[in-house]
């Protein structure tokens, strides 16, 4: 079972702040390498927001870069990876989002958002041709079938816009 734990964030003496891996009382004493285990999490989950800022940077150079999908798929990939590690040495991460929200400054919905398209998508099978919204658009489709058409639709050019995306999505529920 994993040992779930949180990253919080204390004010030194010195007005500065920290952030802190912690875990239960219970299982601290359960378990032996929790500490060593725990400096790990802390120091990794530090490198994945300066990771993420500079993806963040590089996603907000230009406006092309802007809606690049891959760009947007790796900065994803930069939040599944650490959530494997997390899980590889036998721990969840409690509240996430909503610690790296407070972190990183980055909204909840945009990092759930990028969690989702990188799990949702291969980074292979993502159309360079089509924007970021698209596939925002397309994984608030939760069938995986319906998406999988809709996402022809707009590689196949037949859908445009956001707009035209939406209508089809909408005709789409009205026919489910």
């Amino acid at each position: 079972m994993a040992i779930p734990f949180e990253i919080r964030r204390i004010k030194n003496p010195d007005k500065s702040y920290s952030l802190i891996a912690v875990i239960s009382v219970t299982d601290a004493v359960a378990e032996n390498n929790t500490r060593e285990s725990l400096a790990k999490l802390q120091k990794k989950y530090q490198e994945l927001i300066k990771d993420c800022n500079k993806q963040i940077k590089l996603i907000k150079k230009n406006r092309k870069n802007q809606s690049n999908p891959i760009l947007h798929w790796e900065f994803g990939n930069l939040l599944f990876n650490y959530l494997q590690y997390v899980e590889q040495l036998g721990f969840y991460f409690a509240n996430f989002a909503p610690t790296l929200t407070r972190d990183s400054g980055f909204s909840k919905r945009y990092l759930n958002y990028h969690l989702s398209f990188r799990k949702e998508f291969e980074k292979n099978d993502i159309a360079h041709k089509l924007k970021f919204w698209a596939y925002q658009e397309l994984l608030d489709i939760s069938n995986r079938l319906k998406r999988k058409k809709c996402e022809d639709k707009l590689k196949n050019g037949e859908i445009e816009t956001r707009t035209e995306l939406r209508k089809y999505k909408k005709n789409f529920k009205m026919r489910a």
